[in-house]
């Protein structure tokens, strides 16, 4: 599974590079690993950014990124950074949709997702 979303984030990180000048891919690329580590702690995100296609689960980040006060107090410093990081992410899910080199549906991570998935 892991080299699975090390392909997906090489293809963001590669489509990215063609999106915004050089000088803010690397803060673009810390700040990703900070919404990694975040979201996935408060259980937003139930596995990697890079292995998140579900749209829903995506504008939760998004939301709670651009509208929760408290999350926006205590990161205030990188908000501007956080707010286009997940921007750009879900246009390049959108994108690859179009383009078919992912799945629009989102892989079932548990026994009750794969229910969910599974009914009609």
């Amino acid at each position: 599974m892991s080299s699975n979303r090390l392909t997906m984030e090489e293809r963001f990180f590669q489509w990215l590079s063609l999106q915004v000048p050089s000088s803010q891919l690397s803060t673009l690329y810390d700040v990703y690993k900070e919404i990694d580590v975040y979201f996935q702690k408060k259980r937003v995100l139930q596995q990697s950014l890079f292995d998140t296609t579900d749209l829903k689960r995506l504008s939760a980040v998004k939301e709670i990124i651009e509208g929760d006060k408290m999350y926006r107090f205590f990161h205030r410093r990188n908000l501007g950074a956080l707010s286009a990081a997940i921007r750009f992410y879900i246009v390049y899910v959108k994108t690859a949709w179009r383009e078919q080199t992912i799945s629009p549906n989102p892989t079932p991570t548990s026994v009750q997702d794969t229910e969910t998935a599974e009914a009609p």
